[in-house]
């Protein structure tokens, strides 16, 4: 039978609150049956911050907690640079239905994704809003954006959580406390191998 199967990609550098509730409700919302995080190995369009197999570490403990989450190397892996639609392909099998997890911000950049076009014919997106934003007019524009293209891009709507990996990150380097603000695993792994100890230049 087949899947309705999340993901959710990112440097991950570290992977915080705002990922795991972003997925948590993308799995309720959307009735999915897994969500597979997949960490970037290259990302061609920003700048990581620790080792992949580090940023990989810290998503298997924050994943390993929920049993419809499991976490991906497929990304971490693969030499050179690695794009969404490839990762795609790789987890639609025997008609599963992928969900492609994604914030509102990255919706309206949907176009400038490499090789977009094919990219909205293998998968559906989730786009979620934060219940404060900006995007007044994020509905509609779903719509008009699902005509013009025959995507699918599904809204869906997450509570305000104002955390980041940067502010952890900068958090880190000031000597400050990142507690609540990703797993309490990932927190003690950061400490544990001194991580973002440094400041960002």
């Amino acid at each position: 039978m087949a899947d309705r199967i999340g993901i959710m990609g990112g440097t991950f550098d570290p992977v915080h609150i705002g990922h795991m509730i972003m997925a948590s409700f993308a799995a309720d919302e959307f009735k999915l049956d897994k969500v597979i995080f997949v960490p970037n190995g290259n990302p061609p369009h920003k700048k990581v911050n620790c080792g992949k197999m580090q940023r990989l570490d810290m998503t298997y403990l924050a994943a390993n907690s929920n049993p419809k989450f499991s976490v991906s190397d497929f990304e971490i892996s693969k030499q050179g640079y690695c794009y969404t639609i490839d990762t795609v392909r790789h987890f639609k099998q025997n008609g599963d239905k992928i969900f492609f997890i994604i914030g509102a911000d990255s919706f309206y950049d949907l176009t400038k994704w490499n090789r977009f076009d094919l990219l909205v014919r293998e998968c559906a997106f989730i786009a979620f809003d934060r219940i404060d934003s900006m995007h007044e007019n994020i509905v509609s524009d779903i719509e008009e954006f699902n005509k013009k293209y025959g995507a699918e891009i599904c809204y869906a709507k997450m509570p305000f959580i104002d955390v980041s990996s940067t502010l952890i990150r900068k958090r880190v380097s000031e000597g400050k406390s990142i507690k609540y603000l990703t797993c309490e695993s990932v927190e003690n792994y950061i400490f544990e191998h001194n991580l973002y100890s440094e400041k960002e230049e």
